[in-house]
């Protein structure tokens, strides 16, 4: 009461002003609580790893309390994560063009191996045929000198006979001379 300099307590005021602070403790409490299971969940998805969820939750965490150091710190660990996943995902894709490079060489490979082998095979029964040409050309070759030498030999055989008919006639003649 202001002419007595005397503090005077009203309890309703007094009561009125505790709930507002329990009020602004509870709260309180609650965002602290909710920054610390932020924070857990960031910790849980960075073993996993899962970078991308974990850089969502230490962001919200610093959103929550923005002087806080602890999401700062674990956010430069997510950062390397991110790029470790990058540079897996780029190695990864790098093995699949290696590995892609291969097969296209490997069936380029194959393809040429059976050219050759056609081409070989080609080239087997174009000989093969070639052989069995010869073989028969040989082959009327020698009937034809064989037939010419039977012929010759005929020949000279009926020759020898129409000689010693020529010689007996002629002998026949100088006999009837």
């Amino acid at each position: 009461e202001p002419k007595i300099k005397n503090f005077d307590d009203d309890e309703p005021y007094t009561d009125a002003g505790l709930g507002i602070v329990m009020k602004i403790a509870d709260a309180e409490n609650i965002l602290i609580n909710n920054f610390c299971n932020t924070n857990k969940a960031g910790d849980a998805a960075l073993i996993k790893p899962d970078c991308p969820l974990a850089k969502m939750l230490y962001e919200k965490a610093i959103a929550m309390i923005p002087g806080e150091q602890y999401p700062v710190v674990q956010l430069a660990k997510v950062g390397d994560c991110l790029k470790a996943k990058e540079e897996a995902a780029k190695k990864a894709a790098e093995a699949a063009a290696n590995k892609a490079e291969a097969d296209k060489l490997a069936k380029e490979k194959a393809a040429a191996e059976k050219a050759n082998k056609d081409q070989a095979a080609k080239n087997k029964a174009e000989a093969d045929k070639l052989a069995k040409e010869k073989e028969t050309a040989d082959k009327a070759e020698k009937d034809k000198l064989a037939k010419e030498n039977a012929a010759a030999k005929t020949k000279t055989a009926n020759d020898k006979v129409a000689a010693d008919k020529a010689a007996a006639a002629k002998k026949a003649q100088q006999k009837a001379e």
